[in-house]
């Protein structure tokens, strides 16, 4: 990323690496630039609902997850997420 500001994929990995290490502040910022660019980016959607759900706002995560959910059926990552809340 500091190659290149803008490439997105870089920023995900970023964001979900500081998710899983607890350091929600700095997901969260990573989430929200690559949101600010790609509005509709689905690991950038799920890791701010997996943040909301951390955060302790679940009856706002659930809404989310589920409808990441019904865009990626096929994926684990969101029955994972809803099981876990």
């Amino acid at each position: 990323e500091e190659l290149d500001p803008n490439l997105i994929t870089a920023k995900i990995g970023q964001a979900k690496l500081f998710f899983m290490a607890g350091q929600l502040n700095q997901a969260r910022e990573k989430a929200d630039q690559v949101l600010a660019v790609d509005a509709v980016n689905f690991d950038m959607r799920l890791v701010q609902a997996l943040l909301l759900a951390r955060e302790g706002f679940p009856d706002q995560a659930v809404p989310a997850l589920e409808k990441l959910g019904q865009e990626r059926p096929e994926g684990e990552d969101v029955p994972l997420a809803l099981a876990d809340i």
